[in-house]
């Protein structure tokens, strides 16, 4: 089922909130999966001001830094490589401004275009990942996978055959039985482009 939970954005208190309040609902916190959907933040942000920078700072950055914080004290609280957890980064990418200067047919409507604050803050998404993936990947007690994509390609374009590849992919790549290097092997590449996964 759905359990919707309060969440403040920009506290981390509200974060570690969050991850045991899922934790309590679902018993056991298995999988944390992250996500940035760009477009949907251009739809909602399309200022560039003070305010707006101040806000996309909190909601955009910080919030999923302190997720990202909150999971990883749960998943080390743990500490089992019997059954690890595994810490999903997902960019559902979408045209930034600059991208609409160079392809001005972006403009045609079918797309929101990120203003400058979105487009920073999904860089700053994946930097973050890419770096968490750097440190803690190798641990035994975590998994760390990292996927962009965007609304072109097959999967990514509705969010129900997004959440089915996903759960179907992550269930392949840690299967305990099957437990394969994504590196070198990546079946799904044609939908979304998996990063990075630990061994």
């Amino acid at each position: 089922g759905v359990t919707t939970v309060q969440w403040n954005r920009g506290s981390p208190i509200s974060a570690r909130t969050l991850i045991l309040n899922s934790e309590s609902v679902y018993e056991n916190l298995d999988e944390v999966v992250l996500y940035f959907d760009e477009e949907l933040y251009a739809s909602r942000a399309n200022q560039v001001d003070i305010q707006e920078c101040s806000k996309g700072a909190s909601d955009m950055i910080l919030s999923y830094q302190y997720l990202t914080l909150e999971a990883l004290n749960r998943f080390r609280a743990r500490k089992t490589s019997e059954n690890p957890g595994t810490l999903v980064y997902l960019l559902k990418e979408g045209p930034s401004a600059a991208d609409a200067v160079r392809a001005p047919s972006l403009r045609n409507g079918a797309y929101s275009i990120a203003s400058p604050v979105v487009a920073a803050a999904a860089t700053a998404f994946m930097a973050f990942a890419e770096n968490i993936a750097a440190i803690y990947g190798d641990l035994p007690y975590l998994n760390v996978v990292m996927v962009r994509g965007d609304k072109s390609m097959e999967a990514v374009a509705n969010e129900s055959t997004l959440a089915k590849w996903l759960t179907y992919y992550i269930d392949s790549c840690f299967d305990q039985k099957t437990k394969k290097n994504l590196k070198s092997s990546r079946p799904f590449q044609h939908f979304l482009l998996p990063l990075h996964t630990k061994k």
